[in-house]
């Protein structure tokens, strides 16, 4: 059923506040009930299928005109509805029994045909759900299979990126002893410099040393010849002169 007087459509009771202040016969009792539709603003919806769906609602239409609403409309549906009543009511008195065999085999039929219909719409929505069931598992699959290559596709990356990084990371280490290296090796070469420096050094300190002792030894001997020849002078000038004495 489109209109329910136990519920509320959003819709409707949006419209019920826009249109609350509008001036009608039916009770502002009535409007507080949830689901019901004042006759303003029925009229005022535009969606013509909507509209005929109330209009065919017989507890709304009687209830609008138990409250006075006077509109052509809502009369001659009224009127509509209660000829179609008593047309069914002569038929249904005017019929025999076999008629009413006859209408009973074919009610029999229209049921048998509805739940046939019925049947195979369930069957067509079951396969539909089979078919919806296999295409999203089949799209799963596919989904995990790309998933999965795109997992291997970002592991062989990482490896790579590792191996690059740690190929790299051995090539820094290794220029990083070979400068250690080469910084010991100079170290070393300034240190045997420094020590063969020491070396000549010491060597030419020994050197002068041993050239001064010869040149004190040199001078120890010339000047102990000197004392021999002053004092072999000496005593000759003391012979000369005590010779010289005797001679007097």
């Amino acid at each position: 059923m489109l209109f329910d007087p136990s519920r509320r459509s959003t819709s409707f009771s949006v419209l019920l506040k826009k249109r609350k202040k509008n001036t009608h016969n039916i009770d502002e009792a009535k409007l507080e009930e949830p689901g019901w539709l004042c006759y303003v603003c029925i009229l005022r919806i535009e969606i013509k299928e909507l509209r005929k769906k109330i209009l065919n609602h017989e507890k709304l239409l009687n209830f609008l005109i138990s409250k006075g609403i006077k509109d052509k409309k809502w009369k001659e549906k009224k009127e509509e509805i209660e000829v179609e009543k008593e047309e069914d009511n002569e038929e249904y008195n005017n019929e025999d029994k076999q008629n009413k065999e006859e209408r009973k085999s074919l009610r029999n039929r229209k049921e048998k045909k509805v739940e046939e219909k019925k049947r195979k719409k369930e069957d067509e929505q079951r396969r539909k759900m089979e078919e919806g069931t296999r295409r999203r598992m089949k799209r799963n699959k596919e989904k995990g299979r790309r998933r999965r290559r795109m997992m291997r596709k970002k592991r062989k990356k990482r490896r790579k990126r590792r191996r690059r990084r740690r190929k790299e990371r051995r090539k820094k280490e290794k220029k990083k002893e070979e400068e250690e290296k080469e910084e010991e090796e100079k170290v070393e070469e300034e240190k045997k410099k420094e020590e063969e420096k020491e070396v000549m050094k010491k060597r030419k300190r020994e050197v002068e040393e041993r050239k001064r002792e010869d040149e004190k030894v040199e001078v120890e001997k010339e000047e102990k010849k000197k004392r021999e020849y002053d004092n072999a002078g000496e005593e000759k000038k003391m012979k000369h002169e005590n010779e010289r004495k005797r001679r007097k």
